[in-house]
């Protein structure tokens, strides 16, 4: 058992004597920097237990009220992160980003399926490429008056050709339109824009025969998505893949 002892009144060591003004100030600064702590944890607190500012909306305004205040909050934070004010602006799309099929051939990334068979044609063919999409060959461009870049997927070393892959359905929305129009101002004739068509559409079996060699690794997701439907399709329930729609795979 512990015992205290009476260190009240006169009995207090500190009984009769003062702070100067510097031990002060720093005991100032001290008890304002805990009390700052103390309610950035009760923040955090109140935080973990929140709820949601469009359920309180509701309660206090309606309904109507509270889908405008939504609609104010949502577009705010979008002019907040949007073009240059965006961290990702004027860099590439991270490795896992988008809805394609993706992965390393040989050690190269693609983002798609019409990228892959691309990509074994350059290298069957030996010629020498760079990935375009690397800060270095950013394209700027203004959409809705918003700054953008763009990036091709491929530049072609020896011709100097900036080369996007895109399935033909997805040449013409005003996304795309407005980034292509963007790169033939930069690059002109040497901005190429290759299709299903130009390409080609790898078979299921060409994919597998990919696959069982050490040349092709799916990212973790399609790696996956590949065990649990690609196999099946290996088996012979369907010829082709899709090159870039994962969404219409069942």
């Amino acid at each position: 058992m512990y015992s205290f002892r009476d260190q009240s009144g006169a009995k207090n060591p500190f009984f009769g004597k003062h702070h100067s003004d510097a031990s002060k100030a720093d005991i100032g600064k001290y008890a304002k920097s805990e009390a700052q702590k103390e309610q950035a944890r009760n923040s955090l607190r109140i935080q973990g237990n929140r709820r949601a500012p469009y359920e309180i909306w509701i309660e206090k305004y309606g309904r109507e009220i509270a889908d405008a205040k939504q609609a104010e909050l949502s577009a705010k934070h979008s002019a907040n992160s949007t073009g240059n004010k965006n961290r990702m602006y004027g860099k590439p799309a991270p490795i896992g980003s988008g809805g394609g099929w993706s992965g390393w051939y040989k050690e190269h990334y693609f983002r798609s399926l019409l990228e892959l068979a691309y990509l074994k044609k350059l290298l069957d063919g030996d010629v020498k490429f760079a990935n375009g999409e690397c800060a270095k060959y950013a394209i700027p461009y203004q959409s809705d008056g918003v700054d953008r870049s763009y990036f091709c997927d491929f530049v072609l070393v020896d011709s100097g050709q900036f080369v996007e892959i895109k399935p033909q359905r997805l040449t013409t929305t005003h996304a795309n339109v407005v980034k292509f129009a963007a790169a033939r101002s930069k690059h002109g004739d040497n901005f190429r824009i290759l299709s299903e068509e130009d390409v080609g559409v790898l078979s299921t079996e060409a994919i597998a025969t990919l696959y069982k060699s050490p040349d092709l690794k799916w990212t973790s997701k399609w790696e996956k998505r590949y065990h649990e439907n690609f196999g099946m399709r290996v088996a012979g329930q369907r010829q082709d893949l899709p090159c870039t729609s994962p969404q219409s795979l069942p």
